[in-house]
């Protein structure tokens, strides 16, 4: 985590710009005296963030802008909340349905 985000700051402050390339995992390493797993799970989280993009033989490279990256990430929160609403919404209806069908209706008083 200490390693994405010092990497995430990096990014952000423009020392690595839109379309720069990345230090290889080993410089990472080196200048983070990190494991190679540690330096490998960073980037691939800010890959997953869609803010880094590798490309095999050529290395990685910083793909947009945090901003535009946090916006995309939003917006997929935003999606995924309203699909999930919309099942918790179809689920309500069918279990309302089935509680109106199972009331007992009131007895009359002779």
């Amino acid at each position: 985590m200490q390693v994405t985000d010092d990497l995430r700051k990096r990014i952000q402050s423009g020392e690595f710009p839109v379309g720069a390339k990345m230090p290889s995992l080993r410089a990472l390493v080196d200048y983070y005296s990190v494991s190679e797993v540690t330096a490998h799970t960073a980037i691939r989280a800010l890959q997953q963030e869609g803010v880094l993009e590798s490309t095999s033989g050529r290395g990685t490279f910083v793909r947009s802008a945090l901003e535009e990256a946090a916006s995309r990430s939003v917006q997929a929160q935003i999606d995924e909340l309203r699909s999930e609403l919309r099942t918790v919404n179809a689920r309500l209806e069918v279990l309302e349905s089935h509680a109106k069908q199972s009331t007992p209706k009131p007895r009359r008083k002779p």
